[in-house]
């Protein structure tokens, strides 16, 4: 989970980009009180994000999600949501479009500096997704990106794409 998310924040050729394409940042105090909303991608940021996952088009990401704090756990807010997308990708086989729809609930917790005990009583409970807030702030479309590049397959195929024939040798 965590680790996989770190290593998204860098498109597969190791070139330096924007950390952040659909940043959307939120303090722990608004988090913190209960908070329900949709976010989505603009265009620009889809792009961006295409390039980024190294997919031909993004053409929709949103998510719903809503944030709470549970009664004992001082120091981490709890992160719910749906995201909802669409991914086009080259075929594995033959190269043409491949139109996908990316459709999947997440939660993790998002854990302030000195959270060490919440995330000790965190760990007892099960296993969670944490991520840290960084200068008492969260990017919400950062972690909704991070999920939704999980779920993008990484050898779409054409319905009608087919495997060249061999004759057992590797010639054709």
């Amino acid at each position: 989970g965590q680790k996989e998310r770190a290593r998204l924040r860098e498109n597969p050729e190791g070139a330096g980009i924007p950390e952040n394409e659909f940043s959307r940042p939120f303090s722990s105090e608004v988090l913190g009180k209960g908070k329900s909303m949709t976010l989505e991608a603009k265009p620009a940021e889809l792009a961006a994000l295409s390039k980024r996952f190294g997919v031909q088009e993004i053409p929709a990401l949103e998510a719903t999600v809503s944030t709470q704090q549970r009664k004992g756990l001082r120091h981490c807010v709890f992160l719910e949501g749906r995201i909802s997308g669409e991914v086009v990708q080259a075929c594995a086989i033959s190269g043409s479009s491949v139109p996908s729809t990316i459709e999947v609930d997440f939660e993790c917790v998002l854990l302030e500096e000195g959270g060490a005990n919440a995330a000790a009583a965190l760990a007892e409970e099960g296993d969670y997704d944490v991520e840290e807030l960084v200068g008492g702030k969260a990017d919400l479309g950062e972690i909704i990106a991070q999920y939704f590049a999980l779920e993008i397959d990484t050898y779409p195929t054409a319905p009608d794409a087919t495997l060249p024939v061999t004759d057992g040798g590797g010639k054709r």
